[in-house]
């Protein structure tokens, strides 16, 4: 039966999803940070929501057809399938915790949302790495906290704007 091939085909269009909305997450937040007035704000807010959920979907996506295909072909007991899934549900939490929190103007000057920003491209970066070289345990965790890391320095690299008041516009 051909459905092994076809679960994975879904599996692998959800990564090219997964990429895609953490992409325009990222694209959205860095947006919402470089705008000058309260509208050019909650727009760019809105297109940051609507790609989170996106990305909620995707994950959701991406765990559904990944049980399906380990119960079918691997073990539970395979690391790099239980450290998958664990970044799977962090990317998910993540993209949960980002629609919540672009839902006020004060995400614009949210520290959290810059480090979220950074984190989802990577962790998705991350667990397609892991999905890919299947690694043990230890180095699985390594990568997965070289996303962590990684994020963390790049959030750092330029805070967003704190002591600017948005106009309110034309």
């Amino acid at each position: 039966m051909p459905w092994f091939g076809i679960l994975l085909y879904f599996h692998l269009l959800a990564v090219a999803a997964a990429f895609f909305f953490t992409a325009y997450v990222h694209w959205s937040l860095e947006r919402v940070w470089e705008v000058r007035t309260t509208a050019d704000a909650l727009a760019a807010l809105r297109l940051t929501a609507r790609a989170s959920t996106g990305l909620l979907w995707t994950s959701l996506a991406l765990i559904a057809t990944g049980a399906w295909l380990t119960q079918t072909a691997f073990a539970w007991t395979t690391p790099w399938i239980d450290l998958s899934l664990l970044g799977l549900i962090a990317l998910a939490a993540l993209a949960a915790i980002a629609r919540a929190r672009c839902t006020h103007l004060t995400a614009a000057r949210d520290p959290f949302l810059r480090a979220v920003a950074a984190l989802l491209p990577l962790l998705t970066l991350g667990v397609t790495l892991i999905m890919i070289l299947k690694p043990a345990a230890l180095a699985g965790a390594i990568i997965l906290m070289a996303a962590a890391g990684g994020a963390l320095l790049l959030s750092r690299r330029r805070a967003p704007v704190r002591d600017r008041t948005l106009s309110p516009g034309p």
